[in-house]
Parts: structure tokens; C-alpha cells; sequence
């Protein structure tokens, strides 16, 4: 997947705010979680660690992640994309 095009900083901030939330689940260093990484085979996350990784990721932005948008998160980048395609902002 390619993320869209993004004003200045948005994806950053995204990118920064995708991490944290995917290291408080999991209980990591956020400067330890690449946007490149996969759930599973490189975060080690359960099932149950994802969906509450997504649903927190649903509160954070304001979107609304589809039963077909979930299926193909696979990693930080994937959720990176799917929140600037539905201009998840979340302030």
C-alpha cells in the first residue's frame, strides 16, 4: 500500500501517534516499532493485542475501521494509510 499524499508533519504525527498507541498495548519502547513492522511476526502481538490496538486506533482518529479496512492491517503502515484515506485527524 502506498499512504496518500499528506500535508507536511500530518504524517509524521500520524506515524508517531499509530506508535504509541501500538507500544502502550504491547508494552514497548515506541522507538522500538518500525511503521514497516507486521503485527504478528515482528511485534509478536496476539489477536486480542490487534484489536485493541484497532480499536484504540478508532478512538484516537475518528474513523471507523471496516471489517475489509481490518482484514489487511497488517502492520503500522497499513493502519498509516487506512487513517489518511478516511482523514482521520482524531484532535
Amino acid at each position: 500500500m502506498v499512504a496518500p499524499e499528506e500535508p507536511d508533519g500530518v504524517d509524521d504525527k500520524n506515524s508517531a501517534r499509530l506508535r504509541s498507541i501500538t507500544a502502550e498495548v504491547l508494552e514497548v519502547d515506541p522507538a522500538d516499532i518500525d511503521m514497516g513492522a507486521h503485527f504478528y511476526d515482528d511485534l509478536g502481538a496476539s489477536s486480542l493485542e490487534k484489536a485493541e490496538i484497532l480499536g484504540r486506533i478508532e478512538r484516537e482518529f475518528a474513523v471507523r475501521l471496516t471489517d475489509g479496512s481490518v482484514e489487511n492491517l497488517d502492520s503500522l503502515d497499513d493502519a498509516l494509510v487506512v487513517v489518511g484515506t478516511a482523514g482521520g485527524a482524531g484532535e
